[in-house]
């Protein structure tokens, strides 16, 4: 797969939720900085492989997935020779995040729930449909469950569990669903890189979830899962 091809396939990343991206082969002595605004990619001139550490810690190109380091949230993963590297910055202390949600102002709006520890997930969710919704942002399964609980009285329509986040998972949040019965007065979604076809299995068979939204997604995807979701609330 040439450079070209990369680029092309960048939009499937959600890449216009990111702040920075290094497309980057070691095995042929480049690296680009790419950036995308939702319409349109511009790609740097090629860098020297070598000068990446001014941009990206090397060590974070040995392994795919997910790591936070110094406030930002690096994704990397791997297209041929090229591995993409998706930064985010994520400094958002505790306590203000605690503070807004606190002394937040709900309007006439609907209200949408969504667990995922991914801070690019749930900054695409607000990004797309905090226009239309009050949008809460929990990142664990016990944040997820707080917030139902705060707002499950009020205009709440529709949630969104990650199924797997750190500590209390969306696992969690789901068997809080099921013992209190929840399902019926709020429709949950799920959303998943589980490729385990078991344990998806073992989500539809268990849990009276509306539909599940696989990653990576795109726009279209998202907005038709939050329509087919909420057709479902008693308060629609």
């Amino acid at each position: 797969m040439d450079f070209s091809s990369v680029v092309e396939k960048l939009p499937v990343y959600v890449s216009s939720l990111v702040d920075d991206i290094y497309i980057v082969s070691e095995s042929k002595n480049e690296f680009y900085n790419v950036k995308y605004n939702g319409n349109e990619i511009n790609v740097s001139k090629k860098f020297d492989f070598n000068e990446i550490e001014k941009y990206v810690n090397k060590d974070i190109l040995t392994k795919e997935g997910k790591r936070v380091i110094n406030n930002k949230l690096y994704t990397v993963t791997n297209d041929g020779e090229y591995k993409v590297v998706f930064v985010t910055n994520v400094e958002v202390e505790e306590e203000e995040k605690n503070e807004e949600e606190d002394t937040v102002e709900l309007d006439d709006r609907d209200i949408l729930i969504i667990a995922d520890d991914s801070p690019v997930i749930t900054k695409f969710f607000n990004k797309i449909f905090d226009q239309d919704y009050n949008v809460f942002v929990a990142t664990n399964g016990k944040e997820a469950i707080d917030l139902v609980k705060k707002y499950k009285d009020k205009q709440l329509v529709g949630c969104f569990f990650d199924l797997q986040m750190p500590g209390t998972d969306g696992y969690y949040a789901l068997d809080y669903f099921k013992q209190n019965n929840l399902f019926k007065d709020i429709p949950v979604s799920i959303i998943s890189g589980e490729e385990d076809s078991n344990a998806i299995a073992n989500v539809t068979e268990n849990y009276n979830i509306i539909d599940m939204l696989q990653k990576p997604f795109g726009v279209e995807a998202a907005k038709s899962i939050v329509s087919k979701t909420i057709s479902f609330s008693p308060k629609k």
